[in-house]
Formats: C-alpha cells, structure tokens, sequence
C-alpha cells in the first residue's frame, strides 16, 4: 500500500512538471526557451514514465514478482533525484536552504529504508545463484565435450571444498517443518529456525536421488522495523522452500537441510521423499 501510494505521488508529481515545462516553452507558446538543465530533466522524466508504463503493460501477466525485480529499482531513485532538482529550482533564495536540508533527511530516510527492505532480497538472490554451480555440476547440457572449451569459472563458495556425506547417513532433523503437497512442486516450511552468522548462512535443501544432489535455498524474511527495534534482530526467524517439480530430473529424491554456519556446515536428514515424473522434452536437431 505504501508502495503504491509513493508511486502514485511520484507520478503525479513527474507529470505535473513535465506539464509545466511544456507550457512554460516555445513547443506550447512564445515565452521562453528551456535550459539545458531544464530539457534534460523533461527528458529523464518522460523517458522514466514512458519505460515504466511499458515495462507494466508489457509484464503484467507475469505478476508483482516480475514488475519488482531489480533491474527496475534504480528508476524509483532516478525519478527522485529530477523531482528534488525541479522544486529546488523553483524556490525562492530564503527558503532554499529549510527546503534542501529537508529533501536531504526526506532522501537519505527513505535510502536507508529502502535499503533496509530490500537487504533480505539481496541475500536470498545471492543464496539462490550460489546454488546454481552446484547443480551444474551434475547437468550434462553444461558439460562440455571438448576440455579446451570453459563455459563458466565456478567460484570457490562454502561447499566447494566440503565432503558432502549421504543423507542416510545424516542425523534426524528436530525442528517441525509444515508440508504442503501442489501439483507442480511443494512447499516446506520451518517457523523457529534462527539463520546463524557468517557469510552465506542459513538453510538450504537438500534433494538427493541415485542419480543426483540438488541444492535450493531456503528463503528467510527480515523482521520489520519496529521488530527489529524490540528484538535487535533483523532477520525473523524460519524458512520457507518452494520447489517446482519441473527443475528437476525424473527420480526419487530423499530430502534434507544443509544447515551452513560460520565455521563449517551440516547436513540433516527430514525422512522424507519427493518423487519428480517429467515428460522427455521432443529434441530438435540444431547446427550449433
């Protein structure tokens, strides 16, 4: 809600200076020529309205997950940043000064929060793309024939030189975890687990087939602001796991938890199994 109405003043506010700075120049009536300044903010600001105006009519249908991502943040500051520039403009010299020392506080509060939100998304991203050489590892499309030809340099992370033992031989799990079978996947979720320190901690599943290991992070949420105050935690404490059957090879895969900590990590079993059935994709001949 908070979001949407700060969207809805900025908006209204672009507009109301773009109107402004097209009636106040030679394209509407003989009155003046727009400075440099002045032109290049009427340009950001209808090219920030104009892309977020596609980037909604054109992305609507995959949802507010794909309107949100974060290649589109950086227009919300942008068009912050030509908003302040054009009221700081038009003030008077005596009030100038109250007015930037505002707009200061306003900025630099709503950076701070906007960094505070936002820091669990950074961390989960980095969770799930820390996960992605693992699973190459076992995909055979990512293994190239030829040894002289690199697709990708794997970064050394916190498993790279870990001895990953088998689940069977895995202590039990002794948290509950609440499971909700769908369709396409489930989900797992964990209401108690507190994420440890150190870089790249936290929880991560487990799927292990004959075949196979997979390893999908476990999404954490950070706590809001007034949480935060009382408790001086920021991150709130469980987990949530969502799994799509179709990112999968066909198989049984026994599940389990990577619990990654600061000095090491550690590996539990939840005696339970996810069996995946996925149609053979029909092959198209290429010539690459």
């Amino acid at each position: 809600m908070l979001s949407a109405a700060s969207g809805f003043i900025m908006f209204s506010l672009a507009a109301v200076i773009s109107v402004y700075f097209l009636l106040n120049s030679k394209l509407i009536k003989e009155t003046r020529s727009l400075t440099q300044l002045e032109l290049f903010m009427l340009g950001t600001l209808m090219f920030l309205v104009g892309t977020a105006l596609i980037v909604t009519v054109t992305r609507i249908s995959f949802g507010v997950q794909g309107l949100q991502t974060s290649r589109y943040k950086i227009y919300s500051v942008l068009l912050l940043i030509i908003i302040y520039t054009a009221i700081i403009r038009k003030i008077r010299i005596e009030g100038k000064s109250l007015v930037i020392t505002f707009l200061i506080i306003a900025g630099f509060s709503f950076n701070l929060l906007a960094n505070y939100r936002n820091f669990s998304e950074v961390v989960n991203l980095r969770k799930q793309l820390i996960t992605f050489p693992f699973n190459w590892a076992y995909d055979e499309k990512l293994s190239p024939s030829k040894p002289t030809i690199k697709l990708y340099e794997t970064p050394v992370l916190f498993y790279t030189n870990q001895n990953i033992p088998g689940l069977l031989a895995a202590s039990d799990w002794n948290s509950d975890i609440h499971k909700t079978i769908r369709e396409d996947g489930l989900e797992l979720v964990n209401t108690n687990f507190e994420k440890p320190s150190g870089k790249d901690a936290g929880a991560y599943l487990l799927l292990e087939s004959s075949r196979r290991t997979y390893l999908v992070p476990a999404r954490q949420e950070n706590y809001p602001v007034q949480s935060t105050l009382k408790t001086h935690s920021y991150w709130a404490k469980g987990f949530r796991v969502n799994i799509q059957k179709n990112e999968f090879d066909s198989g049984t895969y026994h599940l389990g938890l990577w619990i990654q900590k600061e000095n090491g990590g550690e590996i539990f079993t939840l005696n339970d199994s996810l069996v995946v059935e996925t149609l053979h994709k029909k092959t198209v001949k290429t010539n690459w």
